[in-house]
């Protein structure tokens, strides 16, 4: 198939199984082409059986027989369209079973996995797991009890002569192939009550820009988000950059573009940062609030931050 569409976006109906040892670890492998963890899976091939197709490729990849499996869930939807680093573009439908009793020696197979291994559900986190399958670890650490984890990030939207600079996000761990802020990243150790620092950094960083070569900086949203099994805290900052250094950046996280406001919210962006962008638009451009960002599942609620 990919000969006659080359890397356009194919509909992939994959299954896949999840093997569980008796310490109720989670068995592994580490991909060749993202160098990210997950289980074994693949397509399932013409008038195959789902529970044959993933009894398949456990063989196939992982050398392992199994010997009874049960279904887990479907992972399907826009969480898993994903770009395969050969350029390939997929959106995955996924049954994936979960197998407690199997044989076999275990090897894995040496085109597609680096290694195998077991994770205790406590050593799992969901940036070192394959993009698309990230869904069903959630759902999966989420019914072992598995406490979600803090990740704090932080974003810098810079605007100059009525446009805002946007890029475009290529390999990263948590957001890839979208629209986000001019700059931005995670927290060092260090940096931990410290968003502005975290910012300036990696404005440096990214764009090799200061807090001198800005004005009007200010964090203008807190948005967090119970996803992934992990609560996400997004400290975001509007500034505006001096006329003078008004350039056409380039980035070493992605693509660069300056937008107009009127053609921002055309672009494809992380849910957190559409719904800061719509309301920043809307409201937040015109007052001087701090604004929380909380979503309630449906949507998000926004609340002036007033100091008490």
């Amino acid at each position: 198939m990919r000969k006659l569409v080359g890397c356009r976006t194919l509909i992939q109906c994959a299954a896949s199984i999840i093997c569980v040892d008796g310490q109720g670890r989670f068995l592994l492998g580490k991909r060749t082409d993202n160098h990210l963890w997950g289980y074994s899976g693949g397509a399932v091939e013409i008038d195959e059986r789902a529970e044959d197709c993933a009894r398949r490729e456990l063989q196939e990849e992982m050398g392992l027989i199994a010997e009874e499996i049960e279904f887990f869930c479907v992972n399907s939807g826009p969480e898993t369209h994903y770009i395969y680093p050969n350029g390939d573009e997929v959106s995955n439908m996924e049954i994936v079973y979960l197998c407690r009793k199997y044989h076999g020696e275990m090897r894995p197979q040496e085109s597609e996995i680096e290694e195998l291994r077991y994770f205790a559900p406590d050593e799992i986190s969901l940036d070192m797991i394959s993009p698309p399958i990230r869904p069903v670890f959630s759902r999966l650490l989420r019914e072992c009890g598995h406490a979600p984890k803090l990740r704090n990030m932080t974003g810098i939207y810079l605007s100059c002569n009525g446009q805002m600079l946007l890029l475009y996000r290529q390999g990263g761990r948590v957001v890839s192939n979208r629209w986000i802020a001019s700059a931005g990243g995670h927290f060092h150790p260090d940096e931990l009550n410290d968003p502005k620092a975290c910012v300036l950094r990696e404005l440096k960083e990214e764009l090799n820009l200061t807090e001198d070569d800005l004005t009007d900086l200010r964090m203008r949203y807190i948005g967090m988000r119970n996803v992934g099994g992990e609560i996400r805290q997004n400290y975001y900052f509007f500034a505006n950059l001096k006329p003078e250094h008004y350039a056409l950046f380039t980035s070493n996280e992605g693509k660069c573009r300056w937008v107009d406001y009127a053609e921002i919210m055309t672009y494809e962006m992380p849910l957190t940062a559409r719904y800061v962008m719509e309301h920043y638009l809307r409201t937040g451009q015109y007052t001087d609030e701090l604004y929380s960002a909380v979503s309630d599942g449906e949507g998000y609620q926004f609340t002036a931050m007033k100091e008490t």
